[in-house]
């Protein structure tokens, strides 16, 4: 079973690769800029960070880096958090709740304006 894991993580992380870099390209040629962020799952704070997706982070984003495609990795934001799992509706399901969201949009925000991106005058 954790041979056939790895195999499919394998395989899941060359597929987003080709993804990335076909997106990369595509924004580059009409002169943007490409920015990955990494979001951190629920089953990562649900199930004790093990389980079948334990390892997708190191490699996702060994991906990304390899690509040469900046990073806003949400995942310190949300482990600085004295209980994860109430970023989540009710500790549970797969999507970040009102709270989750704003954690997630205050570190982007700041992301791009340390990188001077945000111009709160356009806004």
């Amino acid at each position: 079973q954790e041979r056939e894991i790895a195999a499919n993580l394998r395989q899941n992380v060359e597929l987003l690769r080709g993804m990335l870099a076909k997106t990369k390209k595509q924004v580059s040629a009409w002169g943007g800029t490409f920015y990955f962020v990494y979001l951190p799952t629920w089953w990562r704070y649900a199930n004790g960070n093990s389980g079948p997706f334990a390892s997708e982070r190191p490699e996702v984003l060994k991906a990304v880096r390899a690509l040469g495609i900046p990073l806003i990795d949400i995942l310190p934001a949300f482990e600085a958090h004295s209980d994860p799992l109430s970023l989540f509706p009710l500790g549970r399901f797969y999507h970040y709740n009102e709270q989750g969201h704003f954690r997630m949009n205050q570190l982007c925000l700041c992301c791009f304006i340390k990188i001077k991106i945000c111009n709160f005058r356009n806004i």
